[in-house]
């Protein structure tokens, strides 16, 4: 086990033999929500520092600039994402613009699956785990490459819900 020199953190750089995964302290900047005119607690921060122990992955939580933000919004408008998902991940990419250090809001990658048939935003990945917004049922899911949802119980109304049951190992 090393010790990091992390002036406010006492979390370790774990290393395992043979796979050499790491666990660094998060990375964290306040978010001020526009209009706002105070710093606002960062959620999804909070929800990744509680499971820290369980994650085996360095994670950055950095808000999305507002020029990302309207992007990802005329981005959605394009691709005729519902409303009130856009609502959702806009609140999320404020707090954190990346999803397990996959993709950011701006990114066009996110839509590669938005279409007729599937209209799915594939928001991450982790390991085998991906993690979708489906526009056809307004929900947060967890799944595979081929299974855009594992089932009624990995399907989730906010990405919140979806992060702390995949963090908490209660569904994966």
């Amino acid at each position: 086990m090393l010790e990091t020199n992390y002036p406010d953190s006492n979390l370790e750089r774990n290393i395992k033999e043979g796979d050499h995964t790491i666990l660094e302290p998060i990375t964290y900047e306040k978010v001020t929500y526009k209009g706002s005119g105070k710093a606002e607690e960062n959620r999804i921060y909070n929800l990744f520092y509680k499971y820290k122990e369980k994650l085996c992955y360095r994670i950055k939580i950095i808000p999305a600039t507002e020029n990302e933000i309207q992007e990802f919004i005329k981005n959605c408008k394009k691709y005729n994402v519902p409303e009130d998902g856009v609502k959702k991940l806009v609140e999320y990419y404020k707090m954190n613009n990346n999803f397990f250090n996959y993709t950011t809001c701006n990114d066009l990658l996110l839509f590669e699956w938005y279409n007729d048939v599937h209209k799915e935003l594939w928001l991450g990945q982790r390991d085998d785990t991906t993690f979708r917004y489906i526009g056809s049922i307004n929900k947060f899911a967890i799944g595979d490459a081929s299974n855009p949802s594992y089932g009624k119980d990995y399907e989730f109304d906010s990405i919140e819900e979806m992060l702390e049951s995949f963090l908490s190992g209660k569904t994966i």
